[in-house]
């Protein structure tokens, strides 16, 4: 197969700076929404997706972006998979 837009990732997470997955807009926009609800009723965000799809990049791309809000942040990363039975 010689389809030049065809490309491998490795397994490791894209950050802001190097975005291979073209989510930097999406994850603008949450961040946006995230800051503009911080003096409303709270809300719930779930990132669904399969296995290898880009859930931690996007997770640490947006933790990157609150981080640098002016706004005072406090991002806690859990990885369930370490506690599943």
């Amino acid at each position: 197969m010689n389809d030049s837009s065809l490309r491998l990732l490795n397994d490791k997470p894209s950050s802001l700076e190097k975005d291979q997955l073209n989510y930097k807009s999406i994850v603008k926009k949450l961040s946006e929404r995230i800051v503009s609800s911080l003096h409303s009723t709270p809300f719930t965000l779930g990132i669904l997706a399969p296995w290898g799809q880009g859930k931690t990049s996007m997770m640490k791309m947006l933790r990157s972006e609150l981080l640098n809000e002016d706004e005072e942040f406090v991002c806690v990363w859990f990885q369930p998979w370490k506690y599943h039975n």
